[in-house]
C-alpha cells in the first residue's frame, strides 16, 4: 500500500525541522561539566564562543558530506519502490537543515563576540 513510503517524508523533515528549531531557540542538550568550575560571565561567554566554534567547524565539516550526499541523490535520482516518489526530496531535508543550523550557529557566536567585545569596554 505505500504507507510506510509516504510516512517518511514528512517523519524526516520534521525531524530536521525540529533540530533547526533547537538550534535556532540555542536548546540543544548539552552537558555543561565546565560551566561549573567557572566564575565570571566572561568565562561563560568565552566557554559559549568555543563550543560555537566547534558546533560551526563540524557544523561546516558535516555540510561538505551532506552537499556530496545531496548532488549524489540529485545525479541518480532514486524512486521509493512502491509509490515512486522520488526519494532526492527526503534526502535534501539533511542539507537544508545543516545550512539553517549553520546559520543559527552563526548568529549565535556573533552575539557572544558581540556580548564579549560589550563586556570588555566597561
Amino acid at each position: 500500500m505505500g504507507l510506510e513510503e509516504s510516512i517518511l517524508y514528512p517523519t524526516l523533515w520534521l525531524y530536521i525541522l525540529g533540530a533547526v528549531n533547537a538550534s535556532r531557540e540555542d536548546t540543544h542538550i548539552r552537558a555543561n561539566v565546565l560551566e561549573i568550575f567557572l566564575k565570571t560571565r566572561r568565562q561563560h561567554t568565552i566557554l559559549a564562543i568555543v563550543g560555537e566554534l566547534i558546533s560551526l567547524v563540524v557544523g561546516l565539516w558535516l555540510l561538505y558530506w551532506a552537499w556530496d550526499f545531496t548532488s549524489y541523490a540529485w545525479r541518480v535520482w532514486k524512486e521509493s519502490p512502491t509509490l515512486y516518489i522520488p526519494t532526492f526530496y527526503s534526502d535534501v531535508a539533511l542539507m537544508i537543515g545543516i545550512i539553517l543550523m549553520m546559520i543559527y550557529t552563526v548568529v549565535h557566536l556573533s552575539r557572544h563576540v558581540r556580548k564579549l567585545s560589550v563586556g570588555s569596554q566597561k
